[in-house]
């Protein structure tokens, strides 16, 4: 079952390769452009005030789409680079891959499996282009800021654990309305989810944990673990709905 799984996964790999190659350039040349704007308007700072700078958390208490448009770039890019590919893997693909591994389950944890390795290589990508941008400006501490965000020094865990479980959710989100629906509805809906997270202080809104260090933690530990709690329950759900709906949807009849 392994070995079967194994294939399955470099398969699954080779496909997405194929898929999202081209969106991986533009996806590429956004993050330069947004990285490049923080490093010019960063006057004697770290890269920690890089990566905080994404959060652009609206002090004036100004328009919250304006003023957190870099937060919602990073959580809308991920959403763009899978696209319809859940979608059309499983239902114009699935049909002649099942020939050969008869399992349909095994299919859609796959899907499950490479959702979460986008999440983590998305998250690495945005570490290195960091990185790259810090050498070109000569920029090269992560040490503490004593510009802004001080008070955000103590939460880089919950940073990395937030953005990771919240893109994970959305993208799972995405894939479970794009199968059950249609892949339009499913883009259109998670981006209106990322739009409506700016305006309302809610943890049970699919995606607000990763909104979690421009509202939750600074208004308590409480909060952001209510949230993580909801996200991984919703996560869980997810994951279970669509195996149950993948394994009994009729695929020759699916439009």
């Amino acid at each position: 079952m392994m070995e079967l799984f194994k294939k399955v996964i470099i398969r699954e790999c080779w496909t997405l390769w194929n898929y999202i190659k081209f969106r991986l350039i533009f996806i590429s040349i956004v993050l330069f452009l947004l990285l490049g704007v923080l490093f010019v308007n960063s006057e004697n700072g770290t890269l920690l005030d890089i990566v905080y700078g994404m959060l652009q958390v609206p002090a004036d208490g100004g328009n919250p789409l304006t003023s957190n448009i870099n937060w919602l770039t990073i959580q809308l890019l991920p959403i763009f680079l899978v696209g319809t590919y859940v979608y059309e893997d499983l239902f114009q693909s699935g049909p002649f891959i099942l020939l050969r591994i008869r399992s349909r389950r095994l299919l859609w944890f796959s899907k499950v499996f490479i959702l979460a390795v986008i999440t983590l290589l998305y998250y690495l990508l945005i570490f290195v282009f960091v990185e790259i941008m810090g050498f070109f400006f000569h920029v090269s501490t992560w040490s503490e800021s004593q510009i802004i965000y001080i008070e955000l020094s103590d939460h880089l865990l919950g940073l990395t654990v937030s953005f990771l479980v919240g893109t994970f959710t959305l993208l799972m989100l995405q894939a479970i309305l794009s199968i059950m629906f249609t892949p339009m509805l499913g883009i259109i809906l998670v981006v209106i989810l990322c739009v409506v997270n700016l305006y309302f202080n809610t943890f049970f809104f699919p995606g607000h944990i990763s909104d979690v260090l421009a509202y939750s933690i600074m208004d308590g530990e409480l909060q952001f673990m209510l949230g993580f709690t909801f996200h991984l329950l919703l996560t869980t759900v997810l994951i279970l709905l669509g195996s149950h709906y993948y394994k009994k949807v009729d695929l020759l009849y699916r439009k």
